[in-house]
């Protein structure tokens, strides 16, 4: 009997509420290995919502997924959706090259309804333009972000955590005056040649607190 490992993940908490929990994949991972007499030797879990573009090595659940193939050896790798392995064409190839070269197929369940393996051509080539949009809508994702973030910022809406200098009202923000001095004053003494951490110490030193009531450092954003 044939073999495989599967592999779940989530990105975020609102994608695990929406319906792609973790316990949902895992499910349909194990019913299509049963339908399909698959031995299932393992199901890897990605324990915290991490994104799709960090390298699969990268991954704590990813990297237990690559040493479990080196050492069970498994014909078959099994996940929900490209999306959950791969949200980079470059890393998706270079993994599933790798495993075509080791006679693992890599088994897809949701592509339009259908399930595809990479032991076939047609596999294959779906795999290929199925990496190429998917790292399309990842880039297309994070330029909206950024675009949405710029607007709120010109518009002086909250977009992220409230910046130093600003009070949050809602979901405007409002000048905070003697934050904004400090402000003033960074960037002078910025001006006149000091470190980031020789500033820090500065603020630090006259009892000035950062947004949270900590202290300065120079990595404290600019």
């Amino acid at each position: 009997m044939d073999t495989a490992i599967g592999y779940v993940r989530v990105s975020s908490e609102q994608q695990a509420e929406e319906g792609l929990s973790l316990a949902w994949q895992k499910e349909k991972i194990e019913a299509y290995c049963s339908f399909s007499n698959l031995r299932l030797i393992k199901v890897i879990v990605e324990e915290d919502a991490i994104s799709g573009g960090v390298p699969l090595n990268k991954r704590p659940g990813g990297s237990i997924l690559l040493n479990e193939i080196k050492s069970s050896k498994p014909n078959h790798i099994v996940a929900y959706s490209l999306s959950r392995l791969f949200r980079d064409a470059v890393d998706g190839l270079y993994h599933s090259r790798e495993w075509d070269k080791q006679d693992i197929a890599l088994c897809l369940l949701d592509v339009g309804g259908q399930a595809i393996n990479t032991r076939s051509a047609m596999g294959r080539m779906f795999l290929s333009m199925m990496l190429s949009f998917s790292e399309l809508e990842k880039n297309l994702t994070g330029e909206r972000v950024k675009e949405t973030h710029r607007y709120k910022k010109n518009r002086m809406e909250v977009y992220g955590s409230t910046p130093y200098g600003f009070d949050r009202d809602d979901m405007s923000l409002l000048k905070n005056e003697a934050e904004l001095q400090v402000v003033k004053r960074i960037y002078k003494l910025r001006d006149n040649g000091l470190s980031y951490g020789k500033i820090a110490k500065c603020l630090n030193d006259e009892g000035i607190v950062g947004k949270k009531g900590g202290q300065f450092f120079a990595s404290s954003p600019k």
